[in-house]
């Protein structure tokens, strides 16, 4: 038999996992079709590009900001691989970029980050 406690632990933090992800869920579903020929930022990404609604969505939204190559063009890259570093990113920014400065615990979370 599961203790009372642990069962409220659990519904807790269902709750908390909820409470955190419906801001992007509810930005997520205000999800607007893309026109590529006007709203696109990206040289690399045109209607052949798989998922290019939702690429250009993410760039409408300030979610993917792509590269600048040398002749000042963005590109999405949309071929490559995305890092673990890219995500925190992606949601750092779905989260609508939130002042937040990792305590020197959270700094040693991750050996593999640098400031």
């Amino acid at each position: 038999m599961v203790k009372k406690s642990t069962r409220f632990a659990t519904l807790l933090a269902s709750a908390a996992l909820v409470l955190m992800l419906l801001p992007m869920l509810m930005l997520a579903s205000c999800k607007k079709a893309a026109d590529t020929a006007s709203d696109n930022p990206f040289a690399d990404v045109d209607t052949a590009t798989p998922h290019a609604e939702d690429i250009l969505w993410l760039a409408q939204k300030g979610i993917s900001t792509g590269w600048e190559e040398a002749d000042g063009t963005r590109t999405f890259r949309p071929y490559d691989d995305v890092t673990r570093g890219d995500l925190a990113a992606f949601l750092y920014r779905l989260a609508g970029s939130p002042n937040y400065k990792p305590s020197a615990d959270d700094k040693a979370y991750f050996s593999d980050v640098d400031e």
